[in-house]
């Protein structure tokens, strides 16, 4: 159970930044791909021919994209640590406080199972005429009876 949160955690925060940094990223590469064209149409030099300009062009946007797919890869598995470790440290006190009231409703259930097995014994042993009163607590052992075994059903849970 907790590891599934810790697992929903990680995946909401890179998936947010995954959107991020691809948005980010590509606004670099279309602005940096527009200027390298802009300025190259403005600084041609009048010894490189068109094939030369274009494949220099091209070079330069290749470079930029592999550079920003590297560090975009390095940054999610960066990413991908932290957030972990946050979710890690988020979960644990619920997870810490969920044992804490699992143990509390196990160790009540069975401090509550002795004196009820106690009480039923000694009321069984008394051999007293069918009265009220003693199917009154017969039904009350039954009730406390019942109600400690949903709580280590809910402890076991």
């Amino acid at each position: 159970m907790f590891k599934n949160l810790r697992n929903q955690i990680v995946l909401a925060i890179v998936a947010i930044s995954s959107v991020i940094i691809l948005v980010s990223f590509s606004s670099i590469f279309m602005v940096t791909s527009m200027a390298i064209s802009a300025r190259e149409n403005i600084i041609s030099s009048p010894d490189m021919c068109i094939e030369e300009i274009i494949h220099e062009r091209n070079s330069h946007v290749a470079r930029l994209g592999i550079t920003l797919i590297a560090v975009g890869a390095i940054l999610e598995l960066r990413i991908f640590a932290v957030s972990s470790e946050i979710a890690e440290r988020l979960v644990r006190p619920v997870q810490n406080a969920y044992e804490q009231q699992r143990e509390f409703i196990a160790n009540a259930s069975h401090e509550l199972k002795t004196p009820i097995a106690a009480i039923r014994a000694n009321f069984e042993a008394l051999d007293v005429e069918e009265e009220p009163w003693t199917d009154n607590i017969d039904l009350e052992l039954d009730k406390a009876q019942n109600l400690v075994h949903d709580l280590l059903l809910l402890a076991r849970m």
